[in-house]
């Protein structure tokens, strides 16, 4: 045999030729088989074509990221290649909103989206197509908002001209340890306050951003104070007085 690739041979045994082995030569090997011996010479030719193993390769800046749920990731790109025709995300590695698309112009697969399930997640991502299987893996770290629950019942009594003479306290009931708090009405930001509670002396609109200050995630929550009269004038009535029965209503 002659024209063969770097680490193929060929093993001849009772009238049988037998070409094997492995290369890492890419390329096109036109071969020969020729007869020894008898009669005349005989030969047929054939092809081995060494295709290389496919690739996949990072192109974006990072693999792997921290996001806040609701948000959108940055594009996570890669490229692949020696004959891989596509590439595709295992199956339920990637959050909830994230998803995979392949450019066949660019041969590039870019994970993007916007995270609606929070947790790590380990993605793997494979090529399809070509020789062998090429994967890479990264992580999307979502992570969840700050849950607050101001009171929605509150009131401030007033008088019959709309003074206030009461007050209300919205609290959040989280820690000043692990969150910061901006407070808001309807003019805008509160100056200096940034207590986990606000104590309200007017009616109206509130609003709170309490952000986490481990993973700088926010969250915003609103709560409306009504205004409350005071009864007006108070009335009872009697039954008369050898009645059996006294009700005063």
């Amino acid at each position: 045999v002659t024209g063969l690739p770097t680490g193929i041979t060929s093993t001849y045994l009772s009238g049988v030729l037998t070409i094997s082995g492995s290369s890492s030569a890419v390329a096109t090997y036109p071969y020969v088989v020729t007869t020894v011996g008898g009669c005349g010479v005989a030969s047929l030719n054939g092809t081995i074509t060494i295709d290389p193993n496919v690739t996949i390769a990072l192109v974006s800046s990072t693999a792997s990221q921290t996001v806040c749920i609701n948000d959108a990731i940055l594009p996570i790109t890669y490229q692949v290649g020696n004959g891989a025709t596509g590439a595709s995300l295992v199956a339920g590695s990637v959050p909830e909103g994230i998803q995979g698309n392949y450019n066949a112009t660019t041969k590039t697969f870019t994970i993007n989206g916007v995270t609606t399930e929070s947790g790590t997640f380990t993605y793997i991502i494979r090529t399809l197509g070509g020789c062998g299987t090429a994967s890479l893996t990264g992580t999307i770290n979502v992570n969840p908002l700050p849950e607050i629950n101001l009171p929605q019942d509150g009131y401030i009594c007033v008088d019959p001209s709309g003074n206030p003479i009461s007050d209300y306290t919205l609290t959040t009931n989280l820690s000043t340890s692990q969150y910061s708090f901006e407070w808001s009405d309807i003019n805008g930001v509160i100056a200096g306050e940034t207590g986990n509670s606000y104590l309200a002396t007017v009616p109206g609109q509130y609003s709170v951003q309490v952000t986490n200050l481990a993973t700088n995630c926010s969250n915003i929550e609103n709560a409306t104070i009504v205004p409350s009269l005071a009864p007006s004038a108070a009335y009872s009535s009697e039954t008369t007085y050898f009645d059996a029965d006294q009700e005063v209503v």
